[in-house]
């Protein structure tokens, strides 16, 4: 799923969220009850909302932060590249947001910013047609060779060889 290989088992539970990339190797060795559910079927008081709130999460202070940063990079990574553009939505100094994120993920906050710059490409390289110049200017690269050395820093290719 998004360009990464997810090992499951008998008895697992996969959620794939609209706008994910996903493909199925060896489909004729699956067994599988597929169930999808609208947004409408997500919400509070319906049968199902029970099991979106018992996701796990990282409890304390951190938590919090790191969860108001990945939400500001969702909703601006395209026109904000540096952890320090997120101080003020996250109310936390970037040291602070890079902690967070570290204890939360494992990767500095720069490294998980990258890597969802990085990953929105590869959707759209993926399931547009898009070309690479015009891709990187709608992910907020001023130039488009800015954005394949980004790319190819990240990835070890070039947008349209990934």
């Amino acid at each position: 799923m998004d360009f990464r290989a997810e090992a499951l088992s008998e008895g697992s539970v996969f959620w794939l969220r609209p706008g994910q990339v996903h493909h199925v190797l060896e489909a004729s060795d699956l067994h599988v009850v597929l169930l999808l559910f609208t947004g409408a079927a997500l919400a509070p008081g319906t049968p199902v909302a029970p099991l979106v709130a018992a996701a796990p999460a990282v409890p304390g202070p951190a938590s919090a932060v790191f969860q108001r940063f990945a939400a500001a990079v969702e909703a601006d990574h395209a026109r904000r590249h540096h952890v320090r553009d997120y101080e003020q939505a996250v109310h936390a100094s970037a040291r602070t947001i890079d902690r967070a994120v570290r204890r939360a993920r494992g990767m500095s906050a720069k490294r998980f910013l990258d890597e969802r710059i990085v990953l929105e490409a590869r959707r759209r390289l993926a399931t547009t047609d898009t070309p690479v110049a015009a891709l990187a200017a709608q992910l907020g690269f001023t130039e488009a060779t800015n954005f394949v050395k980004f790319h190819r820093r990240l990835t070890g290719t070039t947008p349209r060889a990934a």
